[in-house]
């Protein structure tokens, strides 16, 4: 059948209430991932501007309770995307918000910017850099420190939190305020860049990296074509730029002293 809901400017304790009942199988046992945005939307006190929503349109299945919760979950997931795009948080906000949230946000001096998802072009290349970065260092017994996208870096002057493809430190991490899951002395930082992100990480997220004083050496990989952009600093406010293109191609990692083959990172690729 088709249903039709029009929601009003509620309080929000009621409003809530109103959610987490539907949220709820026909045993009464919550659904997890609706009940996080709830208890989210309640201890935050976040006020919707409900009546900018005039109807959600689906199709219901009556005989299946689990199609009110998807369809009110997804109403919700909108309402906090919003909100999360206008509001101002503070860092606790953020990083309560982060631990308990079911995709990434990166922190910008107050505002939160949700991260769009990996394709599996992606996810293959994060997981071929970091291997072959391994198996350099591994081969040298050195012992700088590779960690994946999950570790976030605090980029102090512009009071930021991003999250990295894949970086690396030398020896021991600088934690954020004992946090393990941030660190503060990155050294060489790789993203693997899309036509979508490509201007973003050589320019803005670029420039604020560089304001970290531990950062010496940047990686930009492609996900459309065998090639790879390195920078390096060769001393202060001083950065070189190589490209290197084709199998045969060697990448200097200066900051750590190894090379790794750039058919490495991209075998068993299949490229769009």
């Amino acid at each position: 059948m088709c249903f039709g809901v029009i929601i009003k400017l509620l309080p929000t304790q009621k409003y809530v209430h109103f959610l987490r009942q539907l949220s709820k199988d026909k045993t009464g046992v919550p659904n997890l991932q609706v009940a996080t945005i709830f208890d989210f939307i309640y201890h935050k006190q976040i006020e919707y501007d409900l009546n900018r929503i005039l109807c959600f349109r689906c199709h219901l299945d009556t005989s299946s309770q689990y199609c009110f919760q998807d369809f009110f979950y997804l109403i919700c997931v909108k309402l906090t995307t919003m909100t999360i795009a206008t509001s101002r948080y503070s860092i606790e906000d953020y990083l309560e918000m982060e631990s308990t949230s079911l995709t990434k946000h990166e922190y910008w001096n107050g505002k939160i910017r949700e991260m769009a998802g990996g394709s599996d072009v992606h996810n293959e290349i994060c997981a071929r850099i970091i291997i072959e970065m391994g198996k350099a260092l591994e081969a040298q017994h050195l012992a700088f420190k590779i960690y994946t996208s999950d570790m976030k870096v605090w980029i102090e002057k512009h009071r930021r939190f991003v999250y990295p493809d894949a970086v690396a430190i030398a020896d021991k991490p600088s934690y954020y305020e004992n946090r393990r899951d941030i660190i503060t002395n990155p050294l060489l930082v790789v993203e693997v860049s899309s036509d979508g992100t490509e201007a973003y990480d050589l320019s803005s997220k670029f420039e604020q990296y560089r304001s970290i004083p531990t950062f010496k050496e940047y990686l930009i990989i492609s996900q459309t074509e065998q090639v790879v952009t390195r920078y390096f600093r060769e001393k202060e406010n001083l950065w070189s730029m190589t490209d290197y293109v084709g199998q045969d191609a060697l990448i200097p990692l200066q900051s750590m002293g190894v090379e790794i083959p750039l058919k490495g990172i991209y075998w068993g690729v299949d490229l769009p």
